[in-house]
């Protein structure tokens, strides 16, 4: 059987439901083919940064598991610590399959056609569109949003030859007493220097932990001893062996455009992580409403170069600056005594800011803040 349809959105997650979403409120005929069965589990610390409720359709109802007011970074061995302390939350916990729902379900009273455990085998032109081969039907359509994650290997069907750049991560949901799970309420902690150029992290759940690890040196990582290490270095104890989940996160955008050929890369497929947080939320929201923009707005045959130049406006220039600033935090170069300095100090106060949806990392362009990473950078 042959399905028809506007666009076809590969990957049911942020990006994807987003793209969705809008698109088929504006009237196009949208269908989201999810590989997996719904609702997913997705290997994700689950923190959604206050900058990613304001791009939140009021509509999504989102169950939460945690409020945190205050974000620890801090940097080991020596303890230094600075904090990010508001009096409404900074980042919020959810679990990803019940966010990824809710996002899909909201794509779904907008209009758009969910199809759950249908994979994408292959696309490629047809005439004036795109055929996807899929595990259950055949689709055509006049455009492609590839929303299937960093290591979808579709975009070089599409005409992309480079490989993103992407770093290994390791997460665990852990069990843990009443009193463990207290110690850690309230507050996301971020920890350097227990892992070589990346960082360990603890999110409180409603009723369990989410630890992990992470690192941009992709040659030695050990991420599981790591992860070990780190729940003794804390005095963690699992009430039960947890289950090691791993993944990977993109690095840096494509280089070249994220439109091409009728498809539309968005997300983590496009590369679109957060350099300094490594959190890809907030771009996959973003890049999913540009693509919507682009399909809806832009004329017969200038949807590629209409998106192309939305990102370029609104996503690059953020990364690139950003990358500067991950360059210090991940560099071998990096410690505490540099980064716990009156000059680390602004710029964890500015990396907060931008968590909160305050400010830009493009702004670091900015004379007086770009000293900042000038002092940091030596």
């Amino acid at each position: 059987m042959v399905t028809t349809c506007d666009v076809v959105v590969i990957g049911g997650g942020p990006a994807g439901a987003m793209a969705a979403r809008i698109a088929a409120r504006h009237g196009l005929k949208v269908c989201v083919l999810e590989q997996h069965s719904l609702p997913r589990y997705k290997v994700c610390g689950g923190g959604l940064v206050r900058r990613v409720h304001d791009l939140l359709p009021q509509d999504l109802g989102l169950p939460m598991e945690h409020y945190c007011t205050k974000v620890s970074m801090r940097f080991q061995p020596d303890g230094r610590q600075l904090d990010i302390e508001t009096s409404s939350s900074v980042v919020n916990m959810t679990m990803r399959d019940q966010f990824d729902a809710a996002l899909l379900a909201s794509a779904e009273r907008a209009g758009a056609k969910v199809i759950s455990e249908c994979e994408v085998l292959s696309l490629q032109p047809a005439q004036s569109g795109i055929e996807l081969a899929t595990s259950q039907d055949i689709y055509k359509a006049d455009y492609v949003v590839l929303a299937a994650g960093a290591a979808t290997r579709l975009a070089s069907d599409a005409g992309w030859s480079e490989s993103l750049e992407r770093i290994p991560a390791l997460e665990l949901e852990v069990d843990v007493d009443d009193d463990t799970l207290a110690r850690f309420q309230g507050q996301a902690i971020f920890d350097f220097g227990v892992i070589p150029q990346g960082y360990a992290w603890v999110f409180p759940k409603r009723r369990h932990l989410s630890i992990g690890v992470l690192s941009v040196n992709r040659h030695k990582p050990g991420l599981q001893a790591h992860v070990r290490d780190y729940m003794r270095l804390l005095k963690i104890q699992p009430l039960r062996e947890p289950t090691f989940h791993g993944y990977v996160i993109p690095v840096r955008p494509r280089s070249r455009c994220l439109a091409q050929n009728r498809v539309l890369l968005v997300g983590d497929s496009a590369g679109l992580a957060d350099p300094v947080t490594l959190e890809g939320i907030s771009h996959a929201l973003i890049s999913g409403e540009l693509a919507a923009q682009a399909l809806c707005d832009a004329s017969a045959g200038r949807v590629e170069v209409t998106y192309n130049q939305l990102i370029d406006q609104q996503i690059r220039p953020d990364l690139e600056a950003a990358a500067v600033l991950a360059r210090v935090l991940y560099g071998p170069a990096m410690s505490s005594a540099r980064f716990g300095g009156a000059m680390g100090r602004r710029a964890v106060a500015f990396v907060g800011d931008v968590m909160q949806g305050k400010r830009r990392y493009s702004e670091l362009r900015q004379r007086r803040a770009w000293r900042v990473i000038e002092a940091l950078l030596g």
